[in-house]
């Protein structure tokens, strides 16, 4: 996990932040797999 360099230590990030910028990273992956998974079905 990248969040200690991410984050600078003397502010820490709150678990409610990195739950959601997980999910959001998450998401944006998860977006890109579908994307390409349908241009692989339409052929």
């Amino acid at each position: 996990m990248t969040a200690g360099v991410n984050a600078p230590s003397a502010q820490p990030l709150t678990r409610a932040q990195l739950e959601i910028r997980e999910r959001h990273q998450r998401k944006l992956r998860s977006n890109k797999q579908t994307t390409s998974y349908r241009k692989k079905n339409k052929r």
